[in-house]
């Protein structure tokens, strides 16, 4: 069994320092362990503690964001595991792991604080038709950054294009220069809010 393993890092000042590890089981995402550790903390030693841990699963490299950069990939690689940077950005993982719950194909851990932070994550579509995922003001999305993100890496078949530019390209939010132009670019902003509000009618999904 290959496992997955994603960090959501924190220098141990605010934001909790977060791991998921999962697998792939069949067409479903299994979360296997989620970890994290409330600041203020050491961030050297959480590393050393979630190494240690993906070392128990055999798992030789972890995927996260871009925090802290260069420190994230130094101390995972002094801890004998490799640090790879996400290509995409948190929120697109998001909406990447959103088949899988709308699915009912993820299963989690039963952790408060994760379950907490999935509830309240907030989606907003903007008038191009795309949506972005992040947590609400005030809020944390530490736990389920791992969660999700670990899910979009281990299963790579099949997901779903939330960006909705399969509808009429990825140019929609170029500004309209001429009159006939912008008509053109109201008619697509229709058709792909149609097509969105389509799509989640018939979901069933009533999260996010």
């Amino acid at each position: 069994m290959r496992y997955s393993a994603f960090v959501d890092a924190s220098g141990g000042r605010h934001d909790a320092f977060t791991l998921c590890i999962g697998h792939e089981e069949g067409d479903r995402f299994i979360g296997d362990v989620v970890r994290g550790t409330r600041a203020p903390f050491d961030p050297q030693e959480v590393v050393k503690e979630y190494a240690a841990l993906c070392n128990d699963y055999r798992i030789s490299e972890v995927f996260g964001d871009n925090y802290s950069g260069a420190w994230a990939e130094t101390a995972f690689q002094d801890a004998g595991i490799r640090y790879e940077r996400a290509e995409k950005n948190k929120s697109v993982l998001y909406l990447e792991a959103l088949p899988l719950f709308m699915r009912g194909a993820i299963r989690i851990p039963d952790l408060p604080a994760l379950t907490r932070e999935l509830r309240l994550l907030e989606r907003q579509t903007h008038r191009s038709g795309r949506d972005t995922v992040d947590h609400g003001r005030h809020g944390s999305d530490d736990y389920a950054n791992a969660l999700c993100g670990c899910a979009a890496h281990a299963v790579k078949r099949g997901g779903y294009d939330w960006t909705m530019q399969w509808v009429d390209g990825p140019d929609l939010d170029a500004p309209p220069e001429t009159e006939e132009e912008r008509h053109l670019h109201e008619e697509r902003q229709w058709q792909r809010m149609q097509t969105w509000q389509h799509i989640m009618r018939h979901s069933g999904f009533r999260g996010w």
